[in-house]
């Protein structure tokens, strides 16, 4: 809520800095009068500006056009006015952003529908190689995903680091863009350019009710990483019981050793999870187990000066 409201507050200084650029000329700092007024929603202004010839398509030093003011502050009436007259749907700012990107983002369907109606590419990509829709989806903007996706939008479009829609909202706990991007059939098992999956990305930041979400979806709890690892381990790494148990649930094997031969209790003990060991020993993981050193977990606990564990573990060999 503190985030929230200092975003508002950063918002409103940001209108009124814009109303002040608007009303004295020569505080404009290189935008034109409509871009200020398409980025406030002064649509009777800009429609004057408008029909007076000014440029619709003149950008600022950042390269922003009207059209992108209209965009970023969701005003359709705005848009739709640019757009007959004719704003260059397409052009990007600085960043390779176009007026869909910012829509896209701030999760303004009714803009989107303008601009995907009126012809923009659906599947333009920023200097990050980030499409609108997978903008939308990294922000948890479900309604302006289904938007773009209904336009036609590649639900599966990667950025640079690999990363499709799915795997970023799964990454970020976005649970409702997840299963809307579950129920259109998005590629569950894309994987990033580290080999890991959505799932790998739920369980490793605690996103438990997105773990859910993908295992009822069939993600498969197997998939291992370019280490060799897996959710489990994953999840162990994280200390996070709870997606613990979501993958333990859905038969996630208890096992299942990277390509170091480190299972996910030699994990969890290395990082000093005493609930997560406690979880694994009790679902009935193998507290002897070694890795390709031939350590035990026990033994990568006392390395690691984990007292709790290891007297935990050294019960477990007692009894």
């Amino acid at each position: 809520m503190a985030d929230d409201g200092q975003a508002l507050r950063g918002r409103r200084e940001s209108i009124d800095v814009l109303r002040h650029q608007l009303h004295n000329p020569d505080a404009h700092q290189h935008r034109s009068r409509l871009f200020l007024a398409s980025a406030l929603g002064d649509s009777v202004n800009a429609e004057a500006l408008v029909a007076a010839g000014c440029d619709v398509a003149e950008a600022d030093d950042r390269g922003l056009t009207p059209l992108h003011g209209a965009a970023v502050g969701g005003f359709l009436d705005v848009a739709e006015l640019l757009v007959r007259a004719g704003s260059p749907l397409d052009a990007p700012d600085h960043r390779g952003r176009t007026a869909l990107h910012y829509a896209a983002v701030y999760g303004h369907e009714a803009v989107i529908r303008c601009l995907g109606r009126a012809g923009a590419a659906l599947d333009v990509r920023d200097a990050r190689r980030e499409t609108p829709l997978w903008g939308a989806a990294s922000r948890g903007r479900a309604a302006a995903v289904r938007c773009l996706a209904g336009l036609g939008a590649d639900i599966n479009a990667r950025d640079k680091r690999d990363q499709g829609p799915l795997f970023v909202a799964a990454a970020h706990g976005h649970v409702a863009t997840v299963t809307i991007l579950l129920g259109l059939s998005a590629e569950i098992e894309d994987r990033n350019s580290f080999g890991m999956t959505a799932l790998h990305a739920a369980v490793l930041r605690d996103h438990v009710e997105v773990a859910e979400a993908l295992v009822a979806g069939g993600a498969q709890t197997e998939a291992a990483d370019v280490k060799g690892r897996t959710a489990l381990c994953a999840a162990a790494a994280a200390g996070s019981a709870a997606a613990m148990r979501v993958l333990i649930r859905a038969g996630a094997a208890l096992g299942a050793a990277d390509d170091c031969g480190v299972t996910p209790l030699h994990i969890a003990a290395m990082n000093g999870h005493a609930e997560a060991v406690r979880l694994l020993v009790g679902a009935g993981a193998d507290a002897e187990a070694e890795d390709g050193n031939g350590c035990t977990p026990v033994v990568v606990a006392v390395a690691l000066g984990h007292s709790d564990i290891v007297k935990f573990l050294m019960g477990k060999a007692v009894c």
